[in-house]
């Protein structure tokens, strides 16, 4: 299972991401263009791929942070702009998210906008969400290699593991988003899940810790109240931000590493 660090598009993230040689980056398309609608920034982008040369580049669109406050027009904008993006740099990246603002938008019109940017981009990912059938998930599994799943919190385990186990027996990776939790990564199989948790150190103030076969979350208690709530010794809760983000970012590569050889050990191995 690939584990896809987010937030590669910040400058302080991508520091820590650099220094720690992380091979699975995400990056936000929208948030890269500092949050500007139907504006590239190319400059960025340059610098991104410059920087994660060699490195597996996961491109979400940003749709989640997009839809906030979006009127028609500009949602127009964004998506003649992210087309001219995906026709520059699609190549570079392991898939590209659709644009799925299913809450503002019929579902005809995000169909619309999908047959729109695959002009440009060979490895554009659908992305399926609660309020979608089981029919809406097999077509994508007849027509693409790699799909993924939105809003993965809404979606209930049982009917996650069933999606999943039918794109694997169909072949196709799932990506799973915003997938934070130990109990989905090692109880469902995707190919890839995605997490911007890791950097709460800095933001939060939360410190991460890997611990048998699990990230565990300390916050800015007393340490004595950790060690006794999760009867773990040695927990400093105390460092600095940006020694917990580090801590946190290696609690995920070795989270990253136990879950694959879990999966592969349960005979659920993925190409590529």
């Amino acid at each position: 299972m690939r584990v896809f660090l987010a937030t590669a598009e910040s400058v302080r993230s991508r520091v820590y991401l650099l220094k720690h040689n992380v091979q699975n980056v995400l990056f936000s398309y929208h948030i890269m263009n500092k949050g500007k609608f139907g504006i590239n920034n190319y400059e960025a982008a340059d610098k991104l791929l410059f920087d994660f040369k060699g490195k597996t580049i996961f491109c979400d669109s940003g749709a989640a942070t997009l839809q906030k406050g979006i009127t028609p027009k500009q949602f127009d904008d964004v998506v003649v702009a992210y087309g001219e993006f995906l026709k520059r740099y699609s190549k570079h990246f392991i898939g590209c998210a659709e644009m799925d603002i299913y809450n503002l938008f019929p579902k005809e019109k995000i169909q619309e906008v999908r047959r729109y940017l695959e002009q440009f981009c060979n490895n554009l990912i659908p992305v399926w969400h609660v309020n979608m059938g089981l029919k809406d998930w097999k077509a994508f599994l007849d027509n693409y290699s790699y799909v993924a799943v939105g809003i993965t919190k809404l979606v209930k385990e049982p009917v996650l593991f069933r999606l999943v186990r039918l794109a694997y027996e169909a072949g196709v990776k799932v990506h799973g988003f915003a997938v934070t939790t130990n109990e989905k990564m090692i109880n469902i199989p995707f190919f890839s899940v995605d997490s911007s948790t890791w950097i709460n150190g800095d933001k939060y103030g939360e410190y991460q810790e890997y611990v048998n076969g699990k990230v565990m979350k300390f916050k800015n208690v007393r340490a004595k109240e950790n060690i006794k709530r999760r009867k773990i010794e040695h927990v400093n809760v105390f460092l600095k931000p940006s020694l917990k983000t580090e801590r946190n970012l290696l609690a995920f590569q070795k989270l990253e590493k136990h879950v694959t050889k879990l999966w592969a050990k349960r005979g659920v191995v993925w190409d590529g």
